[in-house]
């Protein structure tokens, strides 16, 4: 192992430190140091112990998971043995908690926040459920579903601005003059994008 190898490890570190206070945090802290320990050229040894200031990254609003460990946990063992969960989930916008059953398929992050993704035979598509909505989530355990051979994370988000799944819409975005061209070329906001 050598430096090269542990920096974008620690880059990655930063993307996930919203995740502190969780068994996440923990595992991939876990990483990390088996990582660091395996390090072989003396001259990247020695220096490994600064890695953690020399690669970092600003936080944009993180969302705060310490208080969701279990429920996680409970994520977790759900996606990696494909049981099905019960969940009791609230909307912003509702007033009253529903009851979901759904097969979870991904846990995704985004603008980092997380979220799981799961598919229910009442839905057409597959529904995104915000972690710390989830006031309650149990595993239905001695059950396991089938993970959908046509299903990918990539091509339901591959269309979408970030997670909002709907029909495609041509869009057309202008910038006024003042707007440094750096700014909007050096970023890809959508895969499709064409910019003149």
């Amino acid at each position: 192992r050598t430096g090269y190898q542990l920096a974008p490890l620690y880059l990655s570190r930063f993307f996930m430190s919203f995740l502190e206070g969780t068994l996440l945090d923990e595992s991939f802290s876990d990483a990390v140091t088996l990582f660091e320990s395996a390090v072989e050229k003396p001259k990247f040894k020695n220096k490994a112990g600064t890695f953690g200031r020399k690669f970092f990254a600003v936080s944009n609003g993180p969302k705060s998971y310490a208080e969701y460990d279990e429920i996680i946990e409970e994520l977790l063992q759900a996606l990696i043995k494909q049981n099905p969960i019960i969940i009791k989930y609230k909307k912003p916008s509702a007033s009253e908690t529903k009851q979901y059953h759904i097969n979870p398929l991904t846990m995704m992050i985004y603008r980092q926040g997380l979220y799981i993704i799961g598919e229910s035979s009442q839905w057409e598509s597959p529904h995104f459920f915000a972690v710390e909505r989830i006031q309650d989530c149990s595993r239905v355990k001695g059950e396991e579903f089938e993970y959908p051979k046509d299903y990918s994370p990539e091509e339901l988000c591959g269309g979408s601005f970030g997670i909002f799944v709907d029909e495609e819409v041509d869009v057309v975005i202008r910038f006024s003059p003042k707007v440094p061209h750096e700014y909007i070329e050096f970023r890809r906001w959508h895969k499709s994008q064409e910019t003149t």
